[in-house]
């Protein structure tokens, strides 16, 4: 069987959403070569080319090796049907909150909820915003049925309230409703 036989793309296709993103970028540039060189089978090429970078541009700065490619293709699998609470739910019940994750998590809770200055004391550090990047990003799988358009992503979980000399942010009802469910905002 040819390194590039009908089976093969197919297989190569249907792996995509669990390879390493390295394998991903390396596919799309050899699937692109080979359309040039073999204008009969282009299309053929430029799909696994297509498909390839555009799991690349859904993963975002997101790197995966394969490992971890294949554990957020399987989380997106069982996201699929789900609304975005169920997810929200599964995605922490899976991977629950870190312990640098937890005071963040209670802060943006509580009623009034949390400035971007007062965010950043509660860690001492300017990485606040970070640790709320990867509330969605290291569970990826779950959320990726839910991410096309939203940026950044954890506007999934948040909402910012721009009206007063600060952003406060504030969980959105599904996030917040989940997040009292486990526990997490106590």
């Amino acid at each position: 069987m040819s390194v590039f036989s009908k089976e093969r793309l197919a297989a190569a296709s249907a792996q995509v959403p669990a390879t390493a993103s390295a394998t991903l970028a390396a596919w799309a540039e050899r699937a692109r070569a080979q359309a040039a060189r073999e204008p009969g089978r282009r299309i053929a090429f430029e799909a696994l080319a297509d498909a390839c970078e555009a799991e690349l541009a859904s993963r975002g700065t997101l790197t995966f090796d394969g490992e971890t490619a294949a554990r957020h293709a399987d989380w997106a699998g069982q996201a699929a049907d789900l609304t975005l609470a169920e997810a929200i739910a599964a995605a922490f019940a899976a991977l629950p909150p870190r312990d640098y994750e937890t005071p963040l998590l209670r802060a943006i809770g509580s009623s009034a909820g949390v400035s971007h200055a007062e965010r950043t004391t509660l860690r001492g550090k300017r990485d606040v915003s970070l640790i709320l990047g990867h509330l969605i990003h290291d569970r990826h799988g779950w959320f990726r049925p839910f991410l096309d358009g939203v940026e950044p992503h954890s506007d999934l979980l948040l909402e910012r309230d721009v009206s007063g000399r600060s952003v406060r942010y504030r969980f959105r009802p599904e996030a917040e409703a989940v997040f009292g469910d486990q526990g997490l905002l106590a």
